[in-house]
């Protein structure tokens, strides 16, 4: 799983920005890098890393509320 947190953060929460319609590419796109992300903070080098999971929480909060409230 390549990328960082922070990068995988910047670019899903990025690519959300982008899809202003839910199942639009760039929402699909958002959610996948979300995904990734959670699973690379399992990883032993990330797992205890305090700035990364500011970063993921920061991106699941934009991305799922957002998704939530359009359901």
């Amino acid at each position: 799983m390549a990328g960082t947190p922070m990068s995988l953060a910047f670019q899903a929460m990025a690519r959300f920005h982008l899809g202003d319609n839910e199942g639009t590419p760039s929402r699909r796109a958002s959610l996948e890098l979300l995904r990734r992300l959670q699973k690379v903070m399992q990883l032993p080098l990330w797992n205890q890393d305090v700035e990364a999971a500011g970063f993921l929480r920061e991106a699941q909060s934009l991305i799922t509320a957002k998704v939530r409230a359009e359901r």
